[in-house]
């Protein structure tokens, strides 16, 4: 049983894992697109936001977040006059500070689970040692030994 219950929280703890590692990985909801398919959403009627930083150019249609690198395009862009322009800020403090706390998160429950999983006791070895000699000697030769302990 103790076996069993050691993989249990063993295989609960790789899943977890993977539960981390795919939430990092698919946690940026945006999908990078050519610039010609963006100038096709950018002249779309259907654009929620835009938003901009020193990389790149998102847009928002339909719930979905399309992007596509700043590089191409001119500074002279005609964007949709009705739909304001936000600039992002080149550090996103708070987009950091969730990351480090997810990561934190994670190491903890890691160690938790690590912690209970592999909860030994440990005995010292001299006294493991002893308790095996013990067991082999018979019983006349204990009783001597502790009655010649006795004597000094």
């Amino acid at each position: 049983m103790r076996r069993f219950k050691k993989a249990a929280i063993g295989t609960l703890a790789i899943l977890i894992g993977v539960a981390f590692v795919l939430f990092l990985i698919l946690r940026e909801p945006t999908k990078l697109v050519s610039i010609q398919d963006f100038n096709t959403l950018l002249h779309s009627n259907k654009i929620q936001s835009i938003k901009m930083d020193d990389h790149y150019i998102y847009l928002k249609v339909d719930f979905k977040i399309y992007k596509t690198a700043r590089v191409g395009w001119k500074d002279s862009l005609q964007f949709p006059t009705n739909i304001p322009i936000e600039i992002l800020e080149e550090d996103n403090t708070t987009q950091q500070i969730l990351d480090l706390v997810v990561i934190f998160f994670f190491l903890v429950l890691l160690a938790l689970i690590l912690r209970f999983a592999w909860n030994k006791k440990n005995y010292p070895v001299q006294a493991s040692y002893d308790n095996a000699l013990k067991a082999q000697k018979p019983a006349h030769a204990l009783l001597t030994r502790h009655f010649a302990q006795r004597a000094f």
